[in-house]
C-alpha cells in the first residue's frame, strides 16, 4: 500500500491523470462533428486530469482547446452569445493562447455586428482582448458601417477617413488647380 504524498502515490496520480487526458484526446480525435455531450465528456475527463495533476500545462492547454473547438462550432452558426462564455473559460485555462484570444475578439465583433445598440461596447471588448491589425481592421469597418454611430462631425461621431471624406464632399466644390 502506498502512503498519500509519497512518490509512488504521486506517480499513480500522474498516471491516472494521463489516462484521463488520453481518453479526452482520443474522443476529440475520433469524433468528426462532436456534439455538446461529446465536448462535455472531454471537459469532464480533462477536469479530472487537472485535479489529479494541476501542474501539468498540457492539460490546461488541452482544456482551452476543447473550449475553443466548441466555441468555433457555435460561432460559425453565428451563435455568439453561446460561444462567448466558452471562449472566456478557455482563456482562463490558457491566457496566452493566441487562437483563443483572436477567436474571442472575433466573436465579440460578431456579437457587435448583431447587437447594433451596443456595437461600440463589443468592439471595445474585442480590442481589449486582441488589438492586432486584423482585429483593428474589422473593428474599424464595423464601426464605420454607421448603423449605430452618429454621422462624422456630430457629437460622439468618428472622424471620417480621407477616402470617406472625399466621397462626402459636396458636388459643387471643384478641384483647385
Amino acid at each position: 500500500m502506498t502512503t498519500p504524498g509519497s512518490s509512488a502515490a504521486q506517480s499513480i496520480q500522474n498516471t491516472r491523470a494521463s489516462v484521463y487526458f488520453a481518453q479526452a484526446m482520443a474522443l476529440k480525435e475520433s469524433t468528426a462533428q462532436p456534439t455538446a455531450a461529446d465536448y462535455q465528456k472531454m471537459r469532464t475527463l480533462l477536469e479530472q486530469a487537472i485535479q489529479l495533476s494541476p501542474q501539468e500545462v498540457a492539460f490546461q492547454k488541452a482544456m482551452a482547446g476543447v473550449y475553443l473547438d466548441e466555441a468555433y462550432q457555435l460561432a460559425i452558426q453565428e451563435q455568439y452569445t453561446q460561444a462567448i462564455p466558452l471562449l472566456e473559460k478557455g482563456r482562463s485555462y490558457d491566457p496566452n493562447n493566441k487562437a483563443v484570444k483572436q477567436s474571442l475578439a472575433n466573436v465579440y465583433l460578431g456579437q457587435g455586428k448583431n447587437d447594433v445598440p451596443n456595437r461600440k461596447s463589443w468592439v471595445d471588448k474585442a480590442l481589449a482582448v486582441d488589438n492586432s491589425p486584423p482585429i483593428q481592421q474589422v473593428a474599424n469597418r464595423l464601426l464605420a458601417s454607421g448603423q449605430n454611430t452618429p454621422a462624422a462631425g456630430k457629437s460622439g461621431g468618428f472622424a471620417a477617413s480621407p477616402i470617406e471624406a472625399k466621397g462626402k464632399a459636396p458636388a459643387s466644390i471643384s478641384k483647385l488647380s
